[in-house]
């Protein structure tokens, strides 16, 4: 079941995503200072945005926009990503509040904030891991593989990063990789 799912994930994800939805988009949101930048998700670009959620949101169509952030977090970025989703006509994001995991007892909050949404979706699930924090995208992983491992009919999961560091020269415009299949290992 496993490969099967990865192969079936490698294959939308390469597509031209035009038709392609997922029920629930889970994403982070850290303090960083983010920047405006043209994302490329397979051959289709979303509008110039400082944030990924709302590049996923426009390209993937979510009924659901699951938001884990600290509070921290919230606070520096919430309203921003709020105003560029609804800019977009896209469903207002829920915030998941997560601690920043420096306890042993924060790490197993995060890690059961992350399988709740995994968990929670009707269909399939976009997890973007590109402004996790330290062991967040650690964990977002250990979760997805935990819940692919345990659940008896696992979400078909999507895991993706925006790679702004790997913006093209020329265009300005930055990929969006699919780590599905590294997941589905």
């Amino acid at each position: 079941e496993g490969e099967g799912w990865s192969r079936q994930t490698s294959k939308t994800m390469s597509g031209p995503y035009e038709n392609v939805q997922v029920s629930r988009l889970v994403t982070f949101l850290g303090t960083g200072n983010y920047s405006e930048t043209v994302y490329r998700l397979a051959e289709r670009e979303a509008t110039r945005t400082a944030y990924v959620g709302r590049v996923l949101a426009e390209l993937l169509k979510p009924r659901d926009v699951a938001v884990l952030a600290t509070e921290e977090a919230e606070q520096r970025h919430g309203d921003g990503l709020k105003e560029a989703l609804r800019a977009g006509n896209h469903p207002a994001p829920r915030f998941v509040r997560i601690p920043a995991g420096r306890p042993p007892a924060e790490l197993w909050h995060q890690f059961e904030a992350i399988k709740a949404e995994l968990r929670g979706s009707a269909g399939p699930v976009m997890l973007d891991i590109t402004h996790g924090f330290r062991s967040q995208p650690f964990f977002a992983a250990a979760v997805a593989t935990f819940v692919h491992a345990v659940d008896e009919t696992p979400p078909n999961l999507h895991v993706c990063y925006a790679a702004y560091e790997a913006k093209d020269p020329n265009t300005g415009v930055a990929p969006i990789w699919d780590l599905s299949e590294f997941v589905a290992l």
